[in-house]
């Protein structure tokens, strides 16, 4: 209010904005008040609510005009869209996924038995055809991210695959030579232009700021896959089909179905949320059809889905960030998340040490170098109250 004045004798002007509920109404509201639905911040006009809300797409075929974090049960066509001027409503989501190196249908399996056909660095779409010798490119390719396309490499016609990881040879100095996706999430908003390799601290991003995106939603229910095998590496031996899993269980049998599980969380509490509820999935036929035989007690038929994404329509998603395997890195850092962008040249997003503090001694920012981000899925997480509508994001 400028120099010299104080609070006792002015008059502060009260900040007001457009609280959009969900039955597609407006009010006007003093910033601060309880907003029973989204709360769009300072200056904000009513108007600006038709901008957010959209045609949902639910999976019964129906279509209704909601705000995006009402059709977390369906897919949101983005703002300003009305459901009588679509010429399709779909709902069609499938499982993006990939195969971790010496899978049974991978081709570094080491018992080839002919059916070796997926490359490791590539995504594969669930309802895709199949993937038999010698093997083809996935719906996503990894020479989308470093212009050539890096061992193992489908198609392979050589029998065992000529450019296949060489299990049990050589020595952690040769997990460069090769590319294994880890974790990757598929985003239709350039989430990157909103993170900063900037140290210092940054403000949270609201999900209004990116609210046309289809791909990000809240943490509440989440898909995830094990891995199949332990810690050693494929030098040692040790692959899926070779290795129990940590805890002795072998993954994906038709009986169990825990090829993908879903965990629902209690995002009803502050962060870090608990898990509510776990249950089945999946089974590795389910995941894709060359995933065949069933593992059941069978090591050699083990298949561990690596990298997991579930999309709603995979033609539309444009951005694929990713994270590599250290047992097959190409030489990029396994701790940390990049951005397929321009063939040759991935770009780094997500810092191992700015951004998720992975750091060996806190006192001295010592990076941590042998950090491995296995899993990753960009979430709006919800900040203190749960019904707290302004989210963080979080991955």
């Amino acid at each position: 209010m400028g120099a010299g004045t104080n609070c006792e004798s002015t008059n502060c002007p009260l900040i007001e904005g457009a609280c959009c509920y969900h039955d597609g109404s407006c009010s006007i509201i003093i910033e601060g008040s309880p907003c029973e639905g989204v709360y769009l911040g300072p200056d904000s006009t009513c108007e600006q609510c038709l901008q957010v809300t959209g045609a949902c797409c639910l999976p019964d075929g129906s279509c209704q005009r909601r705000l995006d974090i009402d059709c977390r049960q369906g897919y949101w066509m983005g703002p300003d869209t009305y459901c009588d001027a679509l010429d399709y409503c779909y709902w069609d989501p499938v499982i993006e996924f990939s195969l971790d190196v010496g899978s049974d249908t991978e081709l570094s399996d080491p018992c080839t038995t002919g059916n070796e056909g997926f490359d490791p660095g590539d995504i594969y779409l669930s309802q895709s055809s199949p993937v038999t010798q010698p093997g083809r490119d996935g719906f996503r390719d990894d020479e989308q991210i470093f212009g050539v396309d890096p061992y193992p490499n489908a198609p392979d016609p050589c029998v065992p695959p000529a450019t296949s990881v060489p299990v049990g040879e050589g020595s952690g100095l040769d997990y460069v030579n090769y590319f294994d996706l880890d974790a990757h999430d598929i985003l239709d908003t350039p989430i990157m232009f909103y993170i900063t390799l900037d140290p210092g601290p940054t403000e949270p991003i609201s999900e209004y700021e990116v609210y046309s995106t289809n791909t990000i939603f809240s943490a509440r229910f989440l898909a995830v896959s094990f891995d199949d095998d332990c810690p050693a590496g494929w030098p040692d031996g040790d692959v899926p089909v070779t290795t129990q899993s940590k805890t002795g269980i072998i993954y994906g049998s038709a009986v169990e179905k825990d090829e993908v599980i879903g965990i629902t969380l209690k995002t009803n509490q502050p962060w870090p949320y608990s898990i509510a509820a776990a249950y089945p999935v999946a089974d590795e036929i389910t995941v894709h059809q060359s995933l065949l035989p069933d593992p059941c007690t069978e090591d050699a038929n083990n298949d561990d889905v690596d990298s997991l994404d579930i999309v709603g329509a995979p033609n539309v998603e444009q951005f694929w960030l990713f994270s590599v395997d250290h047992e097959a890195s190409a030489d990029l850092d396994p701790g940390n998340i990049y951005l397929a962008e321009s063939p040759g040249t991935p770009t780094l997003i997500i810092d191992k040490a700015i951004h998720l503090g992975l750091v060996d001694d806190p006192q001295t920012a010592e990076v941590l170098e042998d950090a491995d981000i296995d899993a990753f899925e960009f979430v709006w997480l919800q900040p203190g109250y749960p019904d707290d509508l302004l989210p963080c994001p979080a991955f």
